[in-house]
């Protein structure tokens, strides 16, 4: 069996599990079939493209942690402290957002 898929496989199930999800409801909730998740959780089968990408904006993960195992702390940071945000008030505060950067940039110089 392939190391990669089953590392993948690893992943996929422990985003399933930390979802408190049965592989019946997880599968339902992401467009495939109960079978197929297990197969994929075993590391006896892989996602196509198209259903990753699917996978990832509907759990809200990246591809570099779902392929590699890479978690980038930034993104997952910056996700949980915006998630109540909307798009507007971002685009509202964009200079005020720019300003704190500038900043944090300038006491690391």
């Amino acid at each position: 069996m392939n190391s990669t898929k089953k590392a993948i496989g690893k992943r996929i199930e422990k985003i399933r599990r930390d979802r408190g999800m049965t592989k019946e409801q997880f599968a339902k909730h992401i467009g495939i079939t109960g079978q197929f998740l297990g197969t994929i959780e075993n590391g006896e089968n892989c996602f196509s493209i198209d259903k990753l990408i699917k996978f990832c904006e509907k759990m809200n993960v990246s591809a570099d942690y779902i392929l590699l195992g890479k978690i980038n702390f930034y993104d997952n940071s910056i996700k949980e402290i915006l998630k109540d945000v909307n798009e507007e008030q971002l685009k509202n505060e964009l200079e005020t957002i720019k300003s704190i950067v500038r900043l944090i940039k300038s006491r690391h110089l």
